[in-house]
């Protein structure tokens, strides 16, 4: 499965983010829900998350701009498949590096010099879930 077609099936599952992405539950059935998980739910990428050590006053920030940075990719591959280029997976991958940085200049504000390290690896794991079409 392309990436392209794996980021079209994220979009379905895209508002389960907003409420369910750090639901750090111990039973990890009750925040996954049956069927395939969209990659920002994957284990890996949780366990990612939590690595950053992120505080309670900023994980809401963290939650507001990782979930902008995935709605406008799964936005912007959608509006690329309309356009249909010819060289789709340049663009993407293009645009969706430019979308990376906007994340990264928003998520200086929230995160410490110690903590980039442990972001920069969970952007690692994000992106190849979204890669892997899981």
């Amino acid at each position: 499965m392309s990436s392209v077609a794996a980021a079209l099936r994220t979009s379905i599952a895209l508002f389960a983010f907003t409420f369910a992405s750090f639901a750090f539950a111990a039973d990890e059935a009750a925040v996954t829900p049956a069927g395939p998980r969209p990659p920002w739910l994957e284990p890996e990428v949780i366990k990612a998350s939590v690595e950053i050590g992120l505080t309670e006053a900023q994980q809401p920030e963290f939650r507001r701009i990782v979930g902008q940075y995935i709605t406008d990719r799964v936005a912007m591959i959608q509006q690329e498949i309309r356009r249909s280029p010819p060289n789709l997976d340049r663009v993407i991958k293009t645009k969706s590096s430019r979308l990376e940085k906007a994340m990264d200049t928003e998520m200086k504000t929230v995160l410490t010099e110690g903590q980039w390290k442990p972001y920069e690896n969970y952007k690692k794991v994000l992106k190849s879930k979204f890669r892997a079409g899981v």
